[in-house]
This record gives structure tokens, sequence and C-alpha cells, in this order.
């Protein structure tokens, strides 16, 4: 189950990803109970506003997951417009390392989410996207996004 607030997040997305030639996206995690929430009472996954992101596929490609294929320590910020270099909107046809590192350019510049976790940022994310949106604001004005610290 998710938060419709968290549907309306994703749509851009997955626009996005829908231009870019995917067909399907993978996830592994959005509403959840159990222990590791009860231990973490003020995760976004309690409330259903929380989608954990393991790959996506482009029509009969093998699917591209995020340990795979995630640039690990390569990015420190997004490319600002009109900039070239890692982030940057990759084509159709990108390799998908490019179009991972683009997806979390745009959901951070779009203002989509509230967190997004990266592999670079823990063990635990290693394999994933963490994106989350906090409940009871409004907009995510100054998202923290887990990019390589230099």
């Amino acid at each position: 189950m998710w938060d419709c607030r968290l549907v309306a997040a994703v749509v851009p997305l997955a626009e996005w990803l829908h231009a870019r030639g995917v067909t399907e996206v993978q996830y592994f995690s959005a509403l959840r109970r159990g222990k590791i929430v009860q231990q973490k009472p003020k995760s976004q996954h309690n409330l259903g506003l929380a989608l954990d992101l393991y790959a996506v596929r482009r029509g009969s490609d093998a699917a591209a997951t995020v340990e795979d294929h995630y640039p690990r320590r390569t990015l420190r910020r997004c490319p600002g417009p009109g900039e070239r270099g890692p982030g940057a909107s990759p084509s159709a046809g990108a390799p998908a390392s490019e179009l991972l590192l683009g997806l979390v350019c745009v959901a951070t510049e779009g203002g989509l989410v509230h967190t997004l976790l990266t592999p670079d940022h823990d063990r635990a994310h290693a394999n994933h996207l963490h994106l989350d949106l906090k409940a009871g604001q409004s907009s995510p004005a100054d998202p923290f996004v887990s990019f390589h610290g230099t």
C-alpha cells in the first residue's frame, strides 16, 4: 500500500523513466510493518510514504539492479541546467548507470522527495534507492540526498 502523496510524487519519475525506455520498475518495499519499523518508529515506511527502488527494466532486457549498476562514489552533486557530466539527463539508450544517476537528480532537482538515500549512504541501502516523503511537510524545499562526500 502507498500513501497517495507518494503516488503523486512518483508519477513524474515514472514519466521520466518511461521517456527513456523503461517499461518496468521493481521495488521491494513501501508500506511495511514488523521488527525493522518498530525499531525505527520515525520510518516513513510505517506510513506508506517511502519506496525502496530495486531495479529498472527496458523492454525485454534483463533488469538493471541498483546494486549492480548504480555508480558508487562518483557523483558529488547533480549538474546544473545545461551542464554535462554524471547525473545529466540521459538519453533513452544510455547505460543503466547513467539512468539511475539521472533518476536521482530528477527526483532531487524536481523537489519530488524529502529524502533520497543512495547506495553510498550506508550498507543497509547498498542494493536500492530509498525515496520518501515526510508526513506533515507540504513540499521538500530542502531535500536530503546522500551523495558520496568529497
